[in-house]
């Protein structure tokens, strides 16, 4: 098994093994997510096609302005969650192996009172 290593700004680095990126889409994505609103998170969807049986990746970093929880949700086409971090920072990271190739949708919330640069890795 190929293993690497990500690292995401200067100071975090986390190791990983190889996957691929979505069949219909970039292997990153920038998104500026809204403040959230009465205590409401605010969220981002995107919908990428990942390949059945190849281990997948979805990694979020904030813009640390301030540092704020992110949330990632997976959903499948049943709008079942396939697997999700709820984090305390601004940086979440979610893998999983599709079991078979298909579209899935993937949320992105933001806890904060300003709006958040959110960098999206796919992989």
């Amino acid at each position: 098994m190929l293993r690497c290593l990500v690292v995401l700004g200067a100071v975090l680095a986390l190791p990983c093994v190889l996957a691929s990126a979505p069949l219909d889409g970039p292997g990153a994505v920038q998104r500026r997510i809204p403040a959230a609103v009465n205590n409401e998170p605010s969220m981002v969807e995107l919908s990428f096609k990942f390949k059945g049986g190849v281990r997948t990746s979805v990694v979020a970093r904030g813009d640390h302005k301030p540092v704020v929880p992110l949330d990632i949700f997976i959903y499948d086409a049943n709008d079942k969650v396939v697997v999700k971090d709820e984090s305390p920072t601004d940086f979440a990271a979610v893998t999983w192996t599709p079991p078979r190739t298909a579209e899935y949708r993937i949320v992105i919330r933001n806890h904060g009172v300003e709006y958040n640069d959110v960098y999206i890795f796919l992989k």
